[in-house]
């Protein structure tokens, strides 16, 4: 009997729940929507929301009126390296940011104050070391900082400590065990401690929220006495009914209403409640939201920073009107969010993200930071001995072991030398190679594949004794360039290859030319996966080097002597390059420095060669506009079209224009030069006679 008053009082409490929740006429709407690339934190200023780009380690400043982007500041530029905490304090941007340390390269942490231009000022205070701020804010008269406790302040610069237990600690006299046994039986599986992330301060109470727990602690906190303490209240739970929290991040204080607003990345919306605990209704735009980490507030105006679908919504907050209606049965059954596919179709990534968010471990940098990322949700065909969500999709735990089980296996160090029998890093399943094998096994193959090399201290193309044999030696599953290498090329080519290998006349980098605007790097012309060693790891099959770029020679190739593969015997391709772009390594050479034309064309023309007189000014000339000159020399290619495109005679570049050219120095004279060029010019070096 007992057990079945329980059951009926749940029930009673879920209606009651239902119908306050789905008479609601009115209430929050969109205001507008910015895309800003992985926003965190974000605050409302002098008319103004400032968003921090996790992504791109930028400020963003938007108009909160109309979200409109104003610009962007680069925190590099200030010295800092990542911000922890943000906050609006009289007409300023509060930060507790990182900075790294000139002479012990090690981050110090510490407050700045920013009034919209110039460089932020650092603020000396009392505070202690800390590695970072869970959460900051401010009145017009005083500030809340979370660090290992919570400090206040009414001047930024002297900080008050507040001893506050713990929020297990704490007891919650909304749950009742005698009703609901199940009530408190999240902290009973939490792993981690749980602490304080988020603080507002309200009319009568500060409150903390404890983002492990889904717990609110309000306290009357003293500002001017640190050690003096009130009483203190715990309430909310852990759930995925409306009126609990699963994942809940950060929380704003709706002063004019006396209302708490809280996002919740687990359920995906803006919750608001009573400071005492009563619920009051939920929000999230048409589109949903993906993982909302962080809000800001201005008035009545709350702004939600949505990290991973890359964007800031604004959310105008209208008090919730209750009105009567007729109800029905799905008004009832969907007040559980989780019934809803939308809330939970990534939750295994979701789940992951809560701890390692800066909730327990602020490790968003490695992972959905500002480079490249192992894909999550990616379908996996073939069967592997992995786990996969729903069967066939990577996430997170597919490679780590979520319960942190610690495992011994064989690592190699960034030298590829084995380390057998060490403790696996990361909570991987397995062993790294073991682990990327599982999914690609074609990446390993030797006869196709920059694996399983081995170089002796006299290698001349590497360091000394470097060996090529664990996948993680060129990539990283998180926070990678493109293709999740380490760095970017040349600099990953040449942690193992002599810097002579560095490439000396192709430019590398962002390239413009005739032929567009390009990249450049080495992994342009060799490929790491399906190439093979004997030809230099040259790009095979469809993909192209050369070619890639310089499409105007390809429709040419086979077609004269200058594109015709074995022109000449006596030169041979430095490599066994792939393809028909062996030919162009006949006479170019990417690594080594470029030679002067005449030195190139010497090579099967010897005889032709005389070296016209190097004139200053012929480059000056305005008749020299579209003349290939080599610095200011007249060269073989101010004559001849050296790839052999031209249709002239000899290759010859348009006569019309070079007879105007010549005709600069050498008038009348000019047509007989031109036709007898070489047989007139017979000395070695090159002078008329």
């Amino acid at each position: 009997m007992k057990e079945l008053k329980q059951i009926i009082l749940l029930v009673l409490m879920a209606v009651t729940m239902a119908w306050s929740l789905n008479t609601s006429a009115s209430g929050p709407t969109t205001a507008w929507e910015t895309h800003i690339p992985s926003p965190t934190l974000i605050v409302a200023g002098m008319k103004q929301v400032w968003t921090y780009s996790h992504r791109e380690k930028a400020l963003y400043q938007m108009d909160a009126q109309t979200g409109a982007y104003v610009q962007k500041f680069f925190i590099q530029e200030w010295g800092m390296v990542a911000i922890a905490s943000m906050a609006s304090y009289q007409e300023n941007i509060l930060f507790f940011a990182a900075r790294k340390n000139k002479k012990s390269k090690e981050y110090e942490y510490g407050l700045w104050r920013w009034g919209g231009t110039g460089v932020p000022e650092q603020v000396v205070t009392n505070l202690p070391t800390a590695e970072r701020s869970h959460g900051m804010t401010c009145s017009q008269q005083s500030c809340v900082l979370i660090l290992d406790q919570v400090y206040t302040t009414l001047n930024l610069r002297q900080w008050k400590k507040h001893l506050i237990p713990e929020a297990k600690k704490i007891e919650n006299p909304r749950l009742r065990p005698d009703i609901n046994p199940f009530a408190s039986w999240q902290d009973k599986l939490l792993i981690g401690e749980g602490q304080y992330v988020a603080v507002a301060v309200g009319k009568k109470f500060i409150h903390l929220l404890d983002g492990l727990r889904g717990n609110i602690v309000n306290s009357r906190l003293n500002f001017e006495e640190s050690e003096k303490l009130d009483v203190f209240r715990k309430w909310g739970k852990w759930g995925t009914w409306e009126g609990q929290f699963m994942f809940p991040k950060d929380m704003v204080y709706l002063k004019k209403y006396d209302l708490l607003a809280f996002v919740d990345s687990g359920l995906k919306h803006v919750f608001f409640f009573h400071p005492n605990g009563d619920y009051v209704g939920k929000f999230a735009p048409v589109a949903g939201l993906k993982y909302p980490i962080h809000l800001g507030l201005d008035n009545n105006r709350i702004f939600v920073s949505d990290f991973s679908a890359n964007r800031v919504v604004a959310i105008d907050f209208q008090p919730l009107v209750e009105v009567e209606k007729e109800k029905k049965i799905e008004d009832f059954l969907h007040t559980n969010l989780y019934l809803n596919p939308k809330i939970h179709e990534d939750i295994s990534t979701v789940r992951c993200l809560n701890c390692h968010d800066g909730t327990l471990r602020d490790s968003l940098h490695g992972f959905y930071g500002d480079k490249f990322q192992h894909p999550i949700g990616k379908e996996v065909t073939k069967k592997i001995d992995l786990p996969l969500e729903n069967g066939k999709f990577v996430t997170c735990n597919s490679c780590h072991d979520q319960h942190h089980e610690k495992k011994m296996g064989d690592v190699f160090t960034r030298d590829g030398i084995l380390q057998n029998n060490t403790l696996i890093p990361a909570n991987l399943r397995a062993s790294p190679n073991t682990l990327c094998q599982t999914c690609h096994q074609e990446k390993t193959q030797v006869a196709s594949n920059h694996f399983n090399l081995h170089a002796g201290k006299n290698h001349r193309l590497t360091r000394k004794n470097v060996h090529v044999l664990a996948c993680l030696q060129c990539h990283t599953p998180h926070a990678g360039e493109k293709q999740l290498l380490r760095h970017k090329a040349p600099e990953l080519c040449l942690n193992c290859h002599q810097d002579h290998l560095r490439p000396q006349s192709h430019p590398l980098g962002n390239v413009v030319s005739l032929h567009g605007n390009k990249h450049v790097d080495c992994l342009s012309c060799h490929a790491m996966h399906e190439a093979a060693k004997v030809s230099s790891f040259g790009k095979m099959g469809k993909k192209q080097s050369c070619l890639e770029c310089h499409t105007d020679l390809k429709e040419n190739l086979g077609k004269n002597k200058h594109l015709a593969h074995g022109l000449n015997p006596k030169l041979k391709s430095p490599t066994n390059w792939p393809q028909q772009e062996t030919l162009c390594l006949q006479c170019h050479d990417p690594h080594k420095k470029r030679l002067p034309v005449e030195q190139m064309c010497k090579k099967c023309h010897a005889k032709q060669i005389q070296i016209h007189e190097k004139l200053n000014p012929v480059a000056q000339t305005f008749r020299a506009e579209g003349i290939h000159l080599a610095g200011e020399s007249v060269t073989c290619s101010t004559c001849h079209q050296h790839h052999g495109l031209s249709s002239e005679k000899k290759f010859f570049n348009t006569q019309d224009k070079l007879m105007v050219f010549c005709s600069s120095c050498h008038g009348p004279e000019t047509t007989k030069l031109f036709n007898q060029y070489h047989t007139l010019l017979k000395d070695k070096h090159g002078r008329r006679k």
